[in-house]
């Protein structure tokens, strides 16, 4: 999700690689100046559907999106899960303000999905996020490469490669560790548990918001967000596999667990800066996919005044 402080609106992507329609995002309004949000405030307004270089449709699981940022330029940048199992690779697209395929960010081959190497099936490129000079584009795996490691479990976590691109000059630049969080919630036996690196939002200055999202079977989601500073974090991008090396990863500081705001959280999985309130602070938007599978998912969208910490 992006907010557009001009048109005083979000833009929400649809994680929909084309199963039930064409890729594409939403935009969104809906008021926080008064410091609340209200059940049944939220509207669609329209929507852009995201087309090839050639005003096409994009063909259906070409592309799997996952992360939205707003290109300096006015278009957007979309983080693009791929399909591991198919050998489809992830992508970072940028298209214009109208959808339109613009092209794409050369991504390490590393990264390329292979038996034993690669990204995971659906734990691949979630995030997006520009730094506010439009200088850097950071994305991240949401969980460790094959080769570098296994994802989080019960008693540790997962090192993901949080990587940075030159968006002057078009090309990776450099490449750092990110230790997810054990599981909050170990499972019993063989029930589904996952936690990952789910979105990214830049700061400047080598800080970046990181959203972490922790899922298990019959127990529901845990959604944390941290502060990450990669000051003094070794650059790893030469790296082959971070299971063999010891390298100084970012350092991340815990914000706040949003289960302790007296919501449950959802799939939460975009977050986005909205507008400024009276008393200075501001406000950040979190998002969550329902996966197409209503009612035991759904769409939520959260949000909280964020000063020297975050509030309800």
């Amino acid at each position: 999700i992006v907010y557009d402080p001009t048109a005083e609106s979000y833009y929400a992507l649809s994680d929909d690689p084309g199963q039930f329609a064409p890729p594409r995002l939403y935009r969104l309004t809906f008021d926080l100046t008064d410091g609340a949000l209200t059940e049944g405030e939220i509207r669609v307004v329209s929507e852009v559907e995201l087309r090839t270089a050639r005003d096409e449709p994009i063909p259906a699981r070409r592309v799997d999106p996952e992360g939205l940022a707003r290109s300096p330029s006015g278009g957007w940048w979309v983080a693009s899960e791929g399909h591991a199992d198919a050998k489809v690779p992830p992508a970072l697209i940028e298209f214009s303000a109208e959808g339109r395929w613009l092209g794409e960010m050369r991504l390490p081959r590393r990264l390329r999905p292979r038996r034993k190497a690669g990204v995971r099936h659906n734990l691949a490129l979630e995030s997006v996020t520009i730094s506010p000079d439009g200088r850097w584009l950071f994305t991240a795996t949401e969980s460790a490469l094959k080769q570098d490691g296994d994802p989080a479990g019960s008693t540790s976590g997962s090192p993901s490669r949080l990587l940075r691109f030159d968006l002057e000059r078009r090309r990776h630049d450099a490449s750092f560790v990110y230790w997810t969080e054990p599981l909050a919630t170990p499972p019993a036996g063989d029930e589904f548990a996952v936690n990952g690196l789910v979105d990214l939002l830049a700061l400047g200055n080598g800080r970046l918001l990181a959203l972490e999202r922790s899922y298990t079977a019959g127990h529901g989601n845990t959604v944390r967000l941290f502060e990450v500073d990669l000051t003094g974090a070794d650059e790893v991008s030469r790296v082959r596999r971070l299971g063999r090396t010891r390298r100084s990863p970012v350092a991340k500081r815990l914000l706040v667990d949003i289960g302790t705001l007296g919501v449950q959280p959802d799939n939460l999985e975009g977050l986005t800066w909205g507008p400024e309130l009276e008393d200075g602070r501001r406000t950040l938007v979190l998002v969550a996919d329902d996966n197409f599978n209503p009612p035991e998912q759904r769409s939520q969208v959260i949000a909280l005044a964020f000063g020297d910490a975050p509030s309800r």
